[in-house]
């Protein structure tokens, strides 16, 4: 039997694998951030009180991880089916006088 050459994925698949890592990797960096920011400001506030034991870094850390979950699941549960989705369509602005 003679081997089949490969063929080139289709240029639309391509831009959506890119598009599908590009996206992940987006939310990757958005929760490396918030759990940056909250420890930093968790820390901050420590200094600034002088808490005993750094309650404030604890609960904004904690804070930044229910925060950066919601944020992630919310893009997989309610992300678009189709690109486009998230235009108006021109049936919105219908005047209805």
């Amino acid at each position: 039997m003679a081997k089949q050459p490969k063929q080139e994925p289709s240029s639309k698949k391509v831009v959506k694998n890119a598009q599908s890592y590009l996206k992940y990797s987006g939310m990757a960096f958005q929760m490396a951030a918030i759990l940056i920011v909250g420890a930093l400001a968790g820390r901050e506030l420590d200094e600034r009180y002088q808490t005993e034991r750094p309650y404030f870094t604890l609960i904004l850390v904690i804070f930044a991880i229910i925060g950066a979950f919601y944020l992630t699941l919310k893009d997989f549960i309610f992300a678009p089916s189709a690109q486009g989705k998230d235009e108006p369509s021109s049936t919105d602005h219908v005047d209805k006088t």
